[in-house]
Parts: structure tokens; C-alpha cells; sequence
């Protein structure tokens, strides 16, 4: 083989990792994206609920008190 097809093959096999990787990365950000966002509902669904629990007893303290 001449050197220029060899050089020729370096830089596709240097795109093709490349294009590789790339992807590779892509889905494991998804996951991880994936993953936040799930436990992110779950805070807030926590939250929400903390927060009306809190809101009916301050609402009963306040009937209480008239």
C-alpha cells in the first residue's frame, strides 16, 4: 500500500471512533438526563404533598383559634 492510502485509512478510522464515541456519549447523557428528571418528579410530587399536609393544619389551627 502507498503511504497516502494508509494516511487515507488513519483518518477514517479517526472519523468512524470519533462518531463512535459521540454517540456512545450521547446515550449515556440521556440516561443520565433521564434519570435526574425522574427524580426531580419525585421531589416535587413530595414537595406538593408536604406542602398541602402543611397548609390543612395550619388551616385547622386557624379554625380552631375563631
Amino acid at each position: 500500500m502507498s503511504d497516502a492510502v494508509i494516511i487515507s485509512l488513519i483518518g477514517a478510522f479517526g472519523t468512524l471512533f470519533g462518531i463512535a464515541l459521540t454517540g456512545y456519549v450521547n446515550i449515556r447523557l440521556g440516561k443520565i438526563h433521564k434519570q435526574l428528571n425522574s427524580r426531580m418528579d419525585q421531589f416535587l410530587a413530595e414537595a406538593r404533598a408536604s406542602g398541602n399536609m402543611q397548609g390543612r393544619k395550619e388551616l385547622k389551627q386557624e379554625q380552631g383559634e375563631k
